[in-house]
């Protein structure tokens, strides 16, 4: 089984696993919107623009400061192969597993994070599409504005991730190629404690 498989496999398992515990204590649920800024070289080279991540995340707190978060959404970004007119467009599907160390102060809690996720991942240049799930891992911070039971909170990190995408050149159109997929995701956050 490849690494992909198995952390698919691992994030379903927890996914199924969490929403019993979310009942145990203090749960959280939370909505993120923000953006996707391509930083890998193989992303530059083709002018990636800047896309829009939208994420739903549940979470719970296994101490006051440290707390468990499974969550899935979408982001996405397009650019245009190098010598060519042909738009290159990149659509991800995540569902990641994070861990937050966060101290509370008062209202506030400052955090850092690490997590793992798997993503199926969908890219095109002109009409060849290519489609797989892949495994990746990230590094964030963030900070919490605690204000009863909303949430408010900005959050940063900073994705490590490689796909498959088609590369067609005219001696073979159906050629594939890895592409890095790395870059930092910025997100506002919305959250509900219950």
């Amino acid at each position: 089984m490849n690494m992909a498989k198995a952390l698919a496999l691992l994030l379903v398992f927890l996914t199924l696993m969490v929403p019993g515990a979310l009942w145990a204590g203090d749960s959280y649920v939370v909505l993120k919107g923000g953006g996707y800024f391509p930083q890998s070289s193989d992303l530059k080279d083709q002018d990636a623009k800047t896309g829009f991540i939208g994420e739903l995340g549940f979470g719970y707190y296994l101490l006051p400061f440290l707390s468990l978060e499974v969550a899935g959404g979408y982001f996405g970004t397009k650019g245009d192969m190098a010598n060519t007119n042909t738009e290159r467009k990149f659509s991800l599907y995540p569902l990641e597993l994070t861990g937050k160390l966060g101290l509370p102060i008062l209202f506030l809690e400052p955090y850092v994070e690490a997590g793992v996720g798997g993503y199926y991942v969908k890219s095109t240049a002109g009409s060849q599409e290519e489609a797989s799930w892949r495994g990746g891992y990230f590094g964030g911070a963030g900070i919490n504005f605690n204000l009863g039971p909303i949430i408010l909170g900005l959050e940063g990190r900073y994705l490590f991730l490689k796909a498959p995408a088609p590369a067609p050149t005219s001696s073979n159109p159906s050629a594939t190629t890895d592409i890095k997929l790395d870059g930092i995701i910025g997100t506002l956050n919305l959250g509900f404690r219950f």
